[in-house]
């Protein structure tokens, strides 16, 4: 095992703060880490470390949309408006009681459920077929469906949307195409600006369009260095869990004899970081 990529402490850093040597308890060093990586990450209300994103915003007919990572490292593009680029159906002949297409922000989710009650389903990811014609030519692979790639465009480009039966009908799966618009970039702030387009070619644009989950914003953004801060956070926290594993956490205060000792619930150990990480905090 190994700490997490995105954790946001290293396994030498925690053994240097808890003095404990190479070798010792440290998968469950690790665990801390990234436990407590997790726990700041919620708490924060966005991810740390830098990462390639895609984040489909409700722009509602405004001309800004501020983004859920800052700082923003670099805009790869931003699209919208709509245009159908993948087409899917139930195969010829299927005898399937239920099929369905469903399109998250990551994946395209097949389910079936066939003649004798079976069920199953496919999970087709972003990450591994990257534009729609993969995902059809996958798609076609996949007993009970069928699919064909009407326009080529990234995967992630997809609308997300419920899963709909294509046994009763073709599912046409809709992309945000347009990447043409001219836009301003407030890195520090993760404010994405459009302005009048300058030289419009077959629109003019001045503000996004007026729809829920319509506007695609494919971006890198985070931190390339952990803040000493956030580190520091992250150190305190995992140290914390690690001390704390063999302890009833449900206990505050415990005494034998002339001994008592006190521990720390769950709930402290969120204070804590508040109080240490307040101020960076995400207004929601």
């Amino acid at each position: 095992m190994a700490v997490d990529a995105n954790s946001l402490t290293t396994l030498a850093n925690l053994q240097s703060y808890l003095g404990i040597s190479a070798g010792v308890d440290e998968t469950i060093l690790e665990r801390s880490i990234d436990r407590a990586s997790a726990l700041i990450e919620a708490i924060l209300g966005r991810p740390i470390k830098a990462r390639n994103l895609y984040e489909w915003h409700d722009s509602l007919g405004t001309d800004q949309i501020g983004v859920k990572v800052r700082p923003i490292n670099h805009v790869k593009y931003v699209a919208f408006g709509s245009q159908n680029a993948l087409s899917v159906s139930a195969a010829s002949g299927s005898t399937d009681i239920l099929a369905t297409v469903e399109v998250t922000p990551s994946h395209i989710r097949l389910f079936r459920v066939t003649s004798t009650g079976s069920e199953s389903t496919e999970q087709v990811q972003f990450t591994n077929h990257e534009t729609t014609a993969e995902l059809a030519t996958h798609i076609n692979g996949v007993t009970g469906f069928e699919a064909s790639a009407i326009e080529d465009f990234s995967a992630y480009q997809l609308h997300p949307r419920a899963g709909v039966n294509v046994l009763t009908t073709t599912a046409y799966l809709s992309a945000a195409w347009d990447t043409t618009a001219d836009l301003r970039v407030d890195q520090e702030a993760g404010i994405i600006s459009m302005v009048s387009d300058a030289f419009p070619s077959d629109h003019w644009a001045t503000e996004f369009p007026a729809e829920y989950r319509s506007v695609l914003v494919a971006y890198n953004g985070g931190h390339d260095t952990v803040p000493f801060d956030i580190e520091q956070a992250c150190l305190e926290t995992a140290a914390s869990l690690y001390r704390d594993r063999k302890k009833d956490l449900g206990v505050t205060s415990e005494s034998l004899g002339d001994y008592s000792y006190s521990v720390a619930a769950t709930g402290r150990i969120v204070q804590q970081i508040r109080g240490m990480l307040g101020a960076r905090v995400r207004i929601r």
